[in-house]
């Protein structure tokens, strides 16, 4: 096994690739971009057919004010710009309404035989306001994008087009409606990840914190136990001796002291508790553990041992569950003076470890963050699809 080293770290936060919400917004901007981009493709000559039927400034005016948007909200969703993407895509369902609100002045009276080219993608219009506008918004643009397309088309048609509109309509909106609700569904299913995830970093940090102030009084009951009440018993019964006042400062000082004095472990008592960690998830798995010669002045605060402890376990169980039933895994154990390091790895069918997903609170939550939130604390993780996975935690000793 390769000695450990603290790895690089990335952090995590709420804001970043790792959102949930902002990933999914994300793929749904590149979505609606290149619909547009193939809609552009398939339209191309029925707008130039059907630009006898409307003036010249609408002809050049109207495809430029339907297809930039959505070229800006490809561009800027590939490159991860999501400002403006997020414009981008409100730009797209408003200039669709405008274009179609502008064909009635910009309309000469001729008959178009087909159906007006902009009429066939309010669907777009209405994907790319899901994107990033609120339900109500979302839908009264939505409404509005397909009825002044189908009254557009009821004006220009020579057919019984018009006696129709009501079920042209309702038609387009049952074909519609599915699709833009299923985008603010996702949208929706996005935040609400992100939200369980900030609850579950919330609870972790709740949860260290408890576990400091369960250390704190501790460390306090001790001190009152073992020197305050036995001082004021001693000057009771004794008065004011050279003993007692001896015994009174050595109170004071120890009231002085820091509680990590009294919450130190040394480095056998990290192995043991970092091997106990391992064993109570498989009583089957081998710890292989270096020990420095250097390591017996190492002192190991005890909440740094309990968040070690627990993304050891936490790590060995994932690999567990996730690896597959036939991958092999070792845990390493390196304790120095200059720190400890803890390592997990599996042959087995790892994952894409660039991107990983909000529901992998385990990994997320419970091992990364954990770690990283410790002063000194490192943690890593190394997988691929088929290369098996690596953990990594390190804390360094601030010394």
């Amino acid at each position: 096994m390769a000695t450990l080293s603290p790895p690089a770290t990335t952090p995590l936060t709420p804001t970043d690739e790792q959102s949930a919400a902002v990933r999914i917004e994300r793929l749904f901007s590149i979505f609606v971009g290149a619909g547009y981009f193939a809609y552009l493709a398939i339209l191309g000559p029925q707008i130039v057919a059907q630009s006898s039927a409307t003036a010249a400034w609408w002809n050049l005016v109207a495809p430029l004010t339907v297809f930039i948007p959505p070229a800006v909200l490809l561009i800027a969703a590939l490159a991860r710009r999501r400002t403006l993407a997020r414009y981008a895509s409100r730009t797209c369902a408003v200039a669709f309404v405008v274009v179609a609100l502008g064909w009635l002045p910009a309309w000469n009276g001729g008959t178009i035989h087909d159906q007006l080219w902009f009429s066939v993608i309010p669907g777009l219009a209405a994907l790319a306001a899901a994107i990033t506008l609120p339900r109500r918004a979302t839908l009264t643009l939505m409404a509005a994008a397909i009825v002044t397309a189908q009254l557009a088309n009821a004006l220009c048609r020579p057919d019984d087009y018009a006696g129709n509109l009501t079920a042209e309509i309702m038609f387009a909106v049952a074909f519609i409606l599915p699709y833009t609700g299923a985008a603010l569904m996702a949208m929706r299913t996005g935040r609400l990840l992100d939200d369980t995830r900030a609850a579950a970093y919330a609870g972790a940090a709740a949860a260290a914190e408890a576990d400091a102030r369960r250390s704190q009084r501790s460390h306090v009951d001790g001190l009152l136990h073992d020197w305050v009440i036995s001082t004021l018993l001693a000057a009771a019964r004794q008065g004011n001796t050279d003993m007692v006042r001896r015994q009174a400062r050595v109170t004071l000082e120890k009231l002085d002291s820091p509680p990590a004095e009294v919450t130190m472990l040394s480095a056998d008592a990290v192995r043991t508790r970092l091997r106990a960690a391992v064993l109570a998830v498989d009583v089957s798995q081998q710890v292989v553990t270096t020990i420095d010669d250097d390591a017996a002045s190492l002192r190991v605060p005890v909440d740094v041992v309990d968040v070690l402890e627990s993304a050891t376990g936490e790590a060995l169980r994932n690999s567990i569950i996730h690896a597959g039933d036939d991958a092999d895994r070792a845990v390493a154990l390196h304790i120095a003076a200059e720190g400890i390091g803890v390592t997990v790895v599996d042959d087995g069918c790892g994952f894409d470890a660039a991107s990983i997903p909000p529901h992998r609170l385990g990994l997320a939550v419970s091992i990364l963050a954990r770690v990283r939130s410790l002063p000194g604390g490192t943690a890593d993780v190394v997988s691929g699809p088929g290369a098996g996975t690596r953990v990594d935690l390190w804390w360094e000793n601030p010394r």
